[in-house]
């Protein structure tokens, strides 16, 4: 059993280097991480990351229970609030340019 230490509302933690538990390999930087409710609501934006990173980093690194998760973007790609969970939509052409532009 592992015990949860008290919440920290520093972000500075997550700037990378750190390691979860039972992984070795360094964190990938964050690139922003802003709190939009102090201590109840975080917007992070990360350039690569792992299974379940988010929640790991945030119950291991800052002590937070995460209830919730919303993906809003994937590189330039904006994901439509009207799209049903768990359904998709094929790109666009614009999308699918800015895709190849980006290799």
């Amino acid at each position: 059993m592992t015990k949860m230490r008290h919440p920290r509302l520093d972000l500075k933690i997550l700037k990378g280097g750190a390691c979860l538990l039972g992984d070795n390999r360094p964190l990938k930087p964050v690139v922003r991480s802003t709190w939009t409710i102090p201590g109840e609501q975080l917007r992070i934006v990360l350039k690569e990351g792992r299974k379940q990173q988010i929640r790991r980093m945030m119950r291991e690194l800052l002590g937070f229970h995460v209830t919730s998760l919303e993906r809003v973007r994937i590189g330039n790609i904006h994901l439509d609030e009207t799209l049903p969970q768990g359904k998709w939509r094929p790109l666009s052409d614009t999308e699918i340019e800015n895709i190849l532009q980006q290799k």
